[in-house]
């Protein structure tokens, strides 16, 4: 049977599995939740070296500017050419994702979404299981494990951002928040928001309008897209003289590492959000060797 794969995305990870993909010529679908995903896998699609004969096609939900997705039907193209790699673009709950994997008939599904997606990663999981298909996690790195673990130290936990809301609610001082948009509604009880917070969010037009809407202005509203250095989160911390420093256990992927030292340097108390647990996983490297596994019996 020839290999079929199905990657929802949206992750360093999720590029990095997406380039393989590309450069090795492996029928995919990879699925991405905002435009701005699809964008950057479209970058990544121009610089890569791709296999004669091999087209690529990218399928699309409509999009307004400043406008939230909407799920809506994506049908699977119909008579593509083997060995391409379609990049579709929208939300999904467990019934359109169920509904994508019976079009396309993949024989094995990958996730790797970010790894505080847990409510993705359960739908995921529960369509590929209703229909009898592998399904792998990809898993990244702790910063509790191995060398990184000292960064746990002096560090204050919580187990989700109402926490973290409820923790800070008894400080004083600004607050650089790189937990993203997604939830930054829970952080609006705290006396003093849209003084006291900073967000940084990633450059995405509805990003923008929802932290207005919830009363950040001006300064308080930082558009970039990351992993950042030490030294660009230092220059930040420093810039809003900030006294804590809001985030998840993203990572060395994500700049977990960097955050840290950083915000160690602009003494900055560091607030983490808990990492849900995960579960079995494989790392990158350990699912493209099973994806080349799969490939050579395709091909043996």
């Amino acid at each position: 049977m020839k290999q079929k794969v199905m990657l929802f995305a949206g992750t360093t990870e999720g590029r990095q599995l997406y380039e393989f993909l590309v450069e090795r010529g492996i029928d995919a679908g990879v699925y991405v939740t905002t435009a701005y995903g699809e964008q950057i896998l479209s970058h990544e699609k121009q610089r890569l070296p791709r296999t004669a004969g091999q087209p690529y096609v990218q399928q699309q939900l409509p999009y307004t500017a400043g406008q939230p997705y909407v799920q809506q039907q994506l049908p699977y193209p119909a008579g593509e050419p083997d060995s391409a790699v379609r990049i579709h673009t929208g939300r999904l709950d467990r019934e359109g994702m169920e509904e994508q994997m019976k079009q396309y008939a993949p024989t094995l599904v990958i996730d790797a979404t970010h790894p505080y997606a847990d409510a993705a990663t359960a739908n995921i999981k529960e369509a590929s299981s209703i229909l009898h298909i592998p399904y792998i996690r990809v898993l990244r790195a702790s910063c509790r494990d191995g060398s990184e673990q000292l960064m746990q130290e002096g560090l204050t936990e919580v187990a989700d951002i109402r926490a973290a809301a409820a923790w800070l609610e008894h400080t004083c001082g600004n607050i650089l928040v790189t937990t993203g948009s997604k939830e930054l509604q829970k952080l609006c009880g705290l006396t003093g928001f849209s003084e006291r917070v900073f967000a940084r969010i990633l450059p995405i037009p509805a990003m923008l309008e929802k932290c207005c809407k919830l009363g950040l202005t001006g300064k308080h509203i930082i558009c970039m897209q990351g992993p950042f250095s030490e030294e660009m989160n230092y220059a930040m911390l420093r810039e809003v003289d900030a006294a804590f420093l809001l985030t998840k256990e993203s990572g060395t992927a994500g700049g977990y590492p960097e955050k840290v030292a950083a915000a160690k340097r602009a003494n900055a108390a560091v607030v983490v959000i808990r990492r849900p647990e995960a579960g079995d996983g494989y790392a990158v490297e350990q699912v493209k060797r099973i994806l080349l596994a799969k490939d050579g019996n395709d091909h043996g």
